[in-house]
């Protein structure tokens, strides 16, 4: 400090560190009330088998709490993985010492990590967004198991009756040294006969596992129609189908005539309880076939519990005809079965659809 008015040059050093010390002080007390929301928990880890090892679907709920001395409103949630689902939260306004839950649903990966976010955005918007870290863990070590398989096998003839043949990839992970752990395939239908076999050399991976590849034969007999019965192929192991392999995919094995018509997929799995947010569940299919095809020539049928219409063709891809909008609720009726949706030209009087999407239930 000073007599005269004129700070010394200790004094005036002293002042300065004083001002700039309560000016920093300020600033964080006023960061502090700007960004005072909190969630609860702000990172989680779920593991795979911490609950049924079946059920990869999980739902955790976040509690974010408003700190500050300011409403606050989230105007978006937002995920980094298509794993993680959130219900929306828009235009929820937090008051003062109040608190929301934001619901999530995830789905864990059947093997090793995986990481994910969720982003809370708010008006009036924050330095830092609110987010929350996910870290997803499924099994380490599930061998052996299916890494890839086919889930649509056409078996596409020329003329009716004709004896027809085709093959399909299926590659599994095992344990190096293993006996085969696929043994065999079998079908639901008489019409169709299949054989499995291994294929190609063992590929050596770490921690002792190995790829292994089979070969899948299918055969069968062209239908008289556009489209015979479709059949299910199932994997064997030893004489029977094993717990594991019955967790994939399914396997459809579909007989038609070629055509120019046919669908991309011709064959919708759908969960009688579906995991999905939306009460609404919709899929797209694409019809292909002649390119001067009339869109307003054609009529849809589907079963009474599905909503079907059809719509232009997304883009200018050759020969798309069509794209078929599947809608049904996200809970299907206990009473509904497998079926098929066909589309014809309305002007021909013809049992036989141009195309067909069959429609499986998974329970």
């Amino acid at each position: 400090m000073c007599s005269s008015g004129v700070p010394n040059d200790s004094a005036g050093r002293f002042e300065l560190c004083l001002l700039v010390f309560v000016a920093w002080g300020c600033r964080e007390q006023v960061d502090g009330r700007s960004s005072g929301l909190t969630v609860e928990p702000d990172s989680v880890t779920i593991h795979r088998n911490d609950t049924d090892p079946s059920d990869l679907s999980r739902e955790i709920s976040i509690r974010i709490t408003n700190k500050s001395d300011r409403t606050y409103r989230i105007t978006n949630v937002s995920t980094s993985c298509v794993c993680t689902l959130a219900r929306p939260l828009s235009s929820t306004t937090l008051p003062v010492g109040e608190s929301c839950l934001s619901c999530l649903r995830v789905t864990l990966p059947r093997t090793g990590r995986k990481e994910t976010r969720v982003e809370f955005t708010t008006e009036p918007a924050l330095e830092t967004p609110l987010s929350v870290r996910l870290e997803l863990i499924g099994d380490e070590d599930i061998v052996p198991r299916i890494e890839t398989i086919p889930t649509e096998i056409p078996l596409t003839g020329e003329i009716a009756g004709s004896q027809v043949e085709t093959t399909a990839v299926i590659r599994t992970l095992e344990r190096a040294g293993s006996d085969h752990w696929l043994t065999g395939a079998a079908t639901d239908s008489p019409g169709c006969s299949v054989q499995l076999q291994p294929f190609a050399r063992d590929e050596q991976l770490s921690h002792g596992a190995v790829r292994r590849i089979y070969r899948l034969s299918v055969s069968g007999r062209t239908p008289a129609d556009n489209y015979g019965p479709r059949c299910r192929v199932s994997l064997l192991q030893g004489d029977k189908l094993h717990d594991k392999i019955r967790e994939h995919a399914a396997i459809w094995v579909i007989p038609e005539r070629r055509s120019q018509h046919y669908a991309s997929p011709s064959v919708l799995t759908v969960n009688r309880l579906n995991p999905a947010e939306s009460e609404v569940v919709t899929r797209k299919v694409l019809l292909f076939g002649p390119a001067d095809t009339p869109l307003d020539e054609l009529k849809v049928q589907a079963p009474t519990w599905i909503r079907a219409r059809l719509q232009p063709p997304d883009n200018a891809r050759q020969r798309l005809v069509a794209t078929a909008i599947i809608e049904f609720d996200r809970r299907i009726p206990d009473d509904a079965a497998d079926g098929e949706i066909s589309v014809r030209y309305e002007s021909l009087q013809s049992d036989q659809p141009n195309w067909r999407i069959d429609l499986h239930i998974n329970n």
